[in-house]
């Protein structure tokens, strides 16, 4: 069998490439090398010598899992590792490629659930909706949940008061926003909490991150002319809104402060930066929609809970899940179910994860049972590229950390 040499890398890269039994993370900026270096990694855990004995540290490529961010770097880094394994000589692993586990998060949690779906009690036919179809979806979801309320308002009077004051439009869009928020947090509605006006935790403490989240974007260095204005816009209505005094922090006013934010549209420069700010501002939403109305809070939250069971009826008859449906089921399974477990049980002995401040804490705990249920990915096993301090939180118990490598040779 043949076998890459580790040679051409520089210092760095081979430092990166070899280390397959210690956990390393690696911070590199876009350019540098990173996909190269992950190549040249999985050839050389595959080629003789990397391994005990003179033996190579992995059976074959089905021991390797990779985690991208999109499809797109996906389909790049499997033809990347395809192109050397050829180079190395190692055309039977290059074979494999097609059929190995590199693809998005839930690129790989929809081979699971496919996998092992009649265990699970899934329909293996199950499709997967796009952004479009959930969106609209949800929109069918929160018609269908709003209208029947409406109906029954007369036997509610905290119902019929909800509908008088915030109207049609305005319960929807609360409800919605409640909605969002839940899909948002790791434990869905349980994560929500009714606050009382000027209470700690409520549209305070949400308008307080949502104006860091929007510094942070500030601090880049090369924003874009346009994200550069969306920004700083809002950055003014945030602050105008820290400066009032306490008793004048109110949701109407938080309510004519967020109408003034703007996302601005993400790149690949401040996409951790632009999620968080993302969420940030549902929060922020979410909390002066329900301390708005403190007292029909509980009416919203119920409508919210009664759009989600009608959402998911929907989808049930069109035999679809959500993206984040795919997290959540092959997390269970993967946890909790022991035909799952022991079909992926020390299955996989390298695992890499690109993008990895992109990694929510649900998508962190399944990928570190998948490598073995010991920290991130277990001892060794784990590669990620955290782009700030805040993204090291993830991080289980790193042992060893390569800096930015170099661009690579051509």
């Amino acid at each position: 069998m043949s076998g890459i040499d580790l040679t051409e890398l520089n210092e760095a890269q081979r430092t990166i490439a070899a280390t397959l039994d210690a956990p390393l993370f690696v911070q590199a900026g876009a350019g540098s090398g990173k996909t190269f270096t992950l190549t040249r990694r999985v050839a050389w855990a595959l080629s003789p010598g990397s391994g005990a004995d003179g033996k190579p540290f992995l059976d074959d490529l089905s021991q390797v899992l990779v985690i991208t961010f999109t499809n797109a770097a996906a389909r790049e880094i499997k033809e990347r590792v395809r192109s050397v394994l050829r180079q190395a000589g190692m055309h039977e692993a290059a074979l494999a490629v097609d059929s190995a586990w590199i693809s998005t998060i839930h690129g790989m949690c929809q081979r699971i659930l496919k996998r092992n779906a009649l265990e699970l009690g899934l329909d293996p036919n199950f499709g997967v909706c796009d952004t479009h179809l959930q969106m609209q979806l949800l929109d069918v979801a929160i018609e269908r949940a709003v209208r029947a309320a409406r109906k029954e308002a007369s036997r509610d009077s905290l119902v019929t008061r909800a509908f008088e004051e915030l109207e049609y439009t305005g319960v929807v869009a609360r409800v919605q926003a409640l909605v969002n928020l839940a899909h948002a947090a790791n434990d869905g509605f349980d994560s929500l909490r009714i606050c009382r006006p000027g209470e700690k935790g409520g549209i305070a403490a949400a308008m307080t991150d949502l104006t860091m989240a929007y510094e942070a974007l500030a601090s880049v260095k090369k924003l874009s002319a346009a994200a550069s204005e969306a920004v700083t816009s809002s950055l003014e209505a945030l602050r105008a809104f820290e400066e009032l005094p306490p008793s004048s922090r109110t949701p109407a006013r938080a309510t004519v402060a967020l109408g003034a934010c703007k996302l601005p549209r993400s790149s690949k420069a401040i996409a951790e930066l632009h999620a968080e700010a993302k969420a940030a501002l549902a929060h922020a939403k979410a909390m002066a929609a329900l301390e708005g109305a403190a007292e029909l809070a509980p009416v919203l939250l119920n409508l919210a809970r009664r759009t989600e069971e009608c959402y998911r009826e929907l989808k049930r008859a069109k035999a679809l899940l959500d993206n984040d449906d795919l997290i959540t089921l092959a997390l269970d399974a993967v946890r909790n179910e022991p035909v799952v477990q022991r079909r992926y049980a020390g299955r996989f002995r390298l695992v890499m994860v690109d993008e990895f401040q992109d990694t929510d804490a649900k998508q962190l705990e399944l990928i570190s049972l998948l490598a073995g249920g010991v920290g991130v990915g277990g001892p060794g096993r784990c590669v990620g590229a955290p782009r700030s301090l805040r993204s090291l939180r993830f991080a289980s118990r790193p042992t060893a950390t390569a800096g930015p490598t170099p661009t690579p040779p051509a």
